[in-house]
């Protein structure tokens, strides 16, 4: 079985970030935005899958860091976005006229500051939670099945 980490919102929050890095087992990571600085200067293990976008706080940022991406992880077809753009603090519809035009599987985003799990149109969209307040998430993956995991240090 595949566990992929996913964390967004750190806001400087480095030790909350070291602290899942060390209590997770996880073959990728996937992060939402809100602190590219701190995920670049991380422990993350060298073998794991790496996917991250930059979120509205990390706007000066000078890397190769894109804003959203569209990537196949373990036969699913993942949208990675920090969500700002797709106004998911006032719902996810923008994001899912997104997803459905694009043939995404699962929409994984950040921004609110809130974890939040659900279907609609049969794709998923997971949102971790921010990690300055202690959450993330991790999705497991065993085959095609998937499943989605709220946690808090």
């Amino acid at each position: 079985m595949k566990q992929i980490l996913v964390i967004s919102d750190i806001h400087g929050s480095a030790d909350n970030l070291e602290a899942v890095l060390g209590r997770e087992k996880y073959s990728d990571v996937i992060f939402c935005g809100d602190g590219i600085r701190d995920v670049m200067e991380s422990r993350i293990s060298p073998s794991a899958g790496r996917f991250f976008v930059r979120g509205n706080a990390d706007r000066h940022f000078f890397g190769n860091i894109k804003y959203e991406l569209t990537v196949g992880i373990h036969g699913r077809l993942f949208f990675i976005t920090h969500g700002d753009e797709y106004g998911v603090k006032d719902g996810i519809g923008s994001l899912l006229l997104y997803c459905r035009e694009n043939y995404i599987d699962i929409a994984v985003f950040g921004h609110t500051h809130s974890q939040m799990l659900r279907e609609e149109s049969g794709i998923i969209f997971f949102n971790p939670g921010s990690l300055i307040s202690g959450n993330y998430g991790l999705i497991k993956c065993s085959g095609r099945k998937y499943s989605f995991v709220h946690k808090k240090l």
